[in-house]
């Protein structure tokens, strides 16, 4: 299992600021976790999904720079973050 943990700092409400992901060793996402400037908080995983939240269907890249088209963010790894 891998670990990701992205702080994304932009100034869109509606858009999460800290994302939570726990890869397997496909890199295909087995949890997420998406906390919002509001505080409230959307997950999903493989066995109880929420309403406003789905896994990706194909793997996370493995590079760890943005798409050019993607707000500026911090990238950070962490084996601690999702449990």
């Amino acid at each position: 299992m891998k670990y990701l943990k992205v702080d994304w700092k932009h100034t869109f409400p509606k858009e999460p600021l800290e994302l939570f992901t726990e890869l397997d060793d496909a890199d295909m996402e087995t949890r997420k976790v998406h906390i919002y400037p509001d505080g409230h908080r959307e997950r999903a995983d493989t066995i109880l999904p929420d309403k406003d939240a789905e896994l990706s269907y194909v793997p996370i890249p493995h590079s760890t720079r943005p798409s050019r088209y993607a707000p500026p963010c911090r990238l950070s790894r962490s084996a601690t973050i999702l449990r």
